[in-house]
């Protein structure tokens, strides 16, 4: 979905009590159910049978890639079986029944046809028209008895015969299924049948929100959460060659102090001598403090070089080695253009009077970086200061009369600009999909 956020709860603050169609969700199918205990209950099925597939409650829900099915049943049963004891599941993938194989004296035209672990082609009227791609139907369990199942479709799947060749199955918002159940003691015309039509799912609201740095940011080389992280600083192309760094953006969350970097040209600012990069920060924002660097500019707590951190708190260049959790970093020992790493703002000295104590404790701190030449000492490494107040929430002191999100923003903020009043309902309702 790119550089959005996404909006969930917010339906009760302006319309409690209303329906909007399908659920968008993506579910693991593994057996455990519990990622299904919020998706509603579509069809509700009363006892019927002694013996065999007696369905009791079917939920549906769907994300771009899938459809997916969740099913109890009254008594353990296996209804994935295949024939003499099958039960028989059509789809509808266009919700008109004068298309597709005409199911139950027409009730549904079905595109596709699915028994035990298998899907078949139906689109052009025939039972079995031809076996689709393996994937088209996931389950899970399988081949036992239980009381609950859940099974996939894949919403990509295409046709393998005729004119349907390559065309899409799955092509309308509404998708009507026909479940036929096996008494599973030979046929004694008791089978439980169901029929019902499912709303397909947009994805939830996505709305790209204001600069913030406040921000939990994952060091993983993928650097699309950095999107609406503002610059602190940019720097023009300096040296001739080593690292010459370009833009610097800096964000935090309650525990990480998050650093981006991008270069001029690729390079590798996490090396060590001779070719080093180094990073200090004073973790007070305090002159007087912990090593003094580029004569007096920031005293720093603590330095970073290659993977490694050090502490300088009391004014020495390397008073011992910080845990190695302290700085994470991606890429790694690999020369690119872009750079990430996370700083523990927790993080506690190692030697002297400062053993236990945090290193990181003013409000704001103060980054120097030192870039390397590489080769040798040119005199022309590129340095930066870079000052930065840490903030609590990505909408600090915002009014929120419904609660906050897990990052400081308001319920119901659905234009990111950390209010909530009618400009929010607006954008509810343009994007309402009930009736």
């Amino acid at each position: 979905m790119g550089k959005s956020v996404l909006i969930a709860s917010f339906v009760a603050l302006f319309a409690a009590g209303s329906a909007i169609g399908g659920t968008f969700a993506t579910i693991t199918l593994d057996g455990n159910f519990a990622d299904w205990v919020d998706i509603p209950v579509l069809v509700s099925d009363e006892e019927e049978l002694t013996a065999g597939v007696d369905y009791a409650e079917i939920k549906v829900a769907n994300d771009d890639t899938k459809l997916y099915v969740y099913m109890r049943l009254h008594r353990d049963a296996n209804p994935f079986a295949y024939f003499p004891d099958e039960s028989n599941y059509f789809v509808d993938g266009d919700n008109v029944t004068s298309t597709g194989f005409q199911a139950y004296g027409g009730l549904v035209g079905s595109e596709i046809f699915i028994q035990g672990s298998d899907a078949y082609q139906e689109a052009g009227g025939g039972f079995n028209e031809g076996a689709l791609a393996a994937g088209t139907v996931l389950q899970s369990p399988f081949g036992v008895s239980a009381s609950e199942f859940e099974f996939s479709i894949d919403l990509d799947v295409v046709g393998v015969s005729g004119a349907y060749d390559g065309l899409s199955l799955i092509t309308g918002n509404v998708v009507s299924f026909v479940f036929n159940g096996s008494d599973q003691v030979g046929d004694t015309g008791t089978n439980d049948q169901l029929v019902f039509s499912y709303t397909m799912a947009n994805p939830p609201l996505c709305i790209d929100i204001i600069p913030t740095s406040y921000k939990t940011i994952t060091i993983d080389g993928d650097f699309d959460d950095w999107f609406n992280v503002p610059a602190a600083a940019v720097d023009p192309e300096e040296p001739t060659h080593g690292v010459d760094f370009d833009v610097i953006r800096i964000a935090n969350d309650a525990d990480y102090i998050y650093v981006y970097m991008s270069l001029h040209t690729p390079g590798y600012p996490f090396s060590y001598f001779p070719d080093e990069t180094s990073y200090f920060i004073d973790g007070d924002n305090n002159i007087a403090t912990g090593m003094s660097v580029f004569g007096g500019i920031l005293g720093s707590e603590l330095m970073i070089q290659g993977p490694d951190s050090f502490q300088q708190a009391g004014g020495g260049w390397n008073e011992g080695t910080l845990p190695a959790a302290t700085v994470a970093i991606a890429p790694l020992w690999t020369t690119a253009s872009e750079f990430e790493m996370a700083i523990d703002r927790n993080v506690l000295g190692v030697a002297g009077a400062f053993v236990g104590q945090p290193l990181i404790t003013g409000s704001t701190i103060v980054l120097a970086i030192q870039g390397t030449d590489q080769p040798g000492d040119q005199g022309t490494k590129d340095e930066l200061v870079i000052s930065y107040d840490l903030i609590d929430s990505v909408c600090p002191g915002a009014y929120a009369p419904a609660g906050t999100d897990a990052q400081g923003r308001p319920l119901g903020d659905l234009n990111g600009d950390c209010k909530v009043d009618l400009v929010d309902f607006a954008v509810f309702q343009e994007n309402f999909t009930g009736p």
